[in-house]
């Protein structure tokens, strides 16, 4: 099993309180490279999004939160801007896969929006079908909470083949993410 190759680094936005979200496009950034944006907001989902992004999913257990893709284009700005509702807990994070991991037309196969909410250790997913050996499958567990520093462990289902690609969050923001990636190969 192997990886995705990352794009540059991952770019985030923290903040106790905003209605502007601004995150910076990761550096090194291609045509028709990925990009998948988590945005976590303390008292609702966000009601603009930048051009060419697609949701693929949200959840609300007290926090919302939503995952968008993107696939680059020719020309990409420096940076993208969702707004939310009233000022509020924010996190957002970008992360950026090279191009040719993904298929450019209809990158995304299937998706698995596990609304999860317990007061457990675990972050879970729902079982999956995936169309075809050699696929690519990202995991996005996130957790809130704005009294501690939350670290996160890689999933281990299927397999331990896991890549962590990202595990960070802030207190302030109140919400702690981490990313997974790995070449599911059948």
């Amino acid at each position: 099993m192997a990886s995705l190759n990352l794009r540059g680094s991952v770019t985030n936005f923290n903040s106790g309180s905003a209605t502007t979200i601004t995150v910076d496009k990761p550096t090194g950034v291609v045509e028709n490279d990925i990009m998948f944006a988590v945005i976590s907001t303390g008292v609702a989902y966000t009601n603009s999004t930048p051009s060419g992004w697609t949701l693929l999913g949200q959840a609300n257990s007290g926090f919302f939160y939503q995952l968008f893709y993107k696939v680059a284009g020719a020309s990409e700005g420096a940076n993208y801007t969702w707004t939310v509702a009233s000022g509020q807990k924010v996190k957002a994070t970008i992360i950026a896969y090279q191009a040719g991991q993904f298929r450019h037309i209809s990158p995304i196969d299937v998706t698995s929006n596990t609304n999860y909410i317990t007061n457990d250790t675990t972050n879970r997913a729902a079982t999956m079908t995936v169309a075809a050996a050699n696929s690519p499958l990202v995991f996005f567990g996130i957790v809130q909470d704005s009294s501690s520093i939350r670290t996160q462990t890689k999933p281990s289902v299927p397999n331990s083949s896991w890549v962590e690609d990202y595990d960070d969050g802030d207190t302030t923001a109140g919400s702690f993410l981490e990313i997974c990636s790995l070449i599911w190969t059948g």
